[in-house]
């Protein structure tokens, strides 16, 4: 597993007031990542690239803090 990113900074997407900088990312419970800088409705977060994939192919709402956002994996 060395070698490997397991943690990426990722785009985001979300409508509404931004995320403030440090806010948890998760879904179902888990913690995926933390909000980094946003505003006008996107944003940039460091997550762990297995846990988000994992939590869009089951539909899960990720949110950052109490607010849904959209996380945009590369590829």
């Amino acid at each position: 597993h060395r070698g490997l990113a397991r943690k990426r900074i990722v785009a985001v997407r979300f409508e509404g007031a931004a995320p403030e900088a440090g806010t948890a990312v998760s879904s179902g419970g888990g913690t995926l990542g933390v909000m980094g800088s946003s505003g006008g409705g996107k944003g940039l977060a460091m997550v762990r690239i297995e846990r988000a994939e994992a939590a869009i192919a089951a539909g899960m709402t990720i949110v950052a803090g109490e607010r849904a956002i959209e996380v945009l994996l590369p590829g």
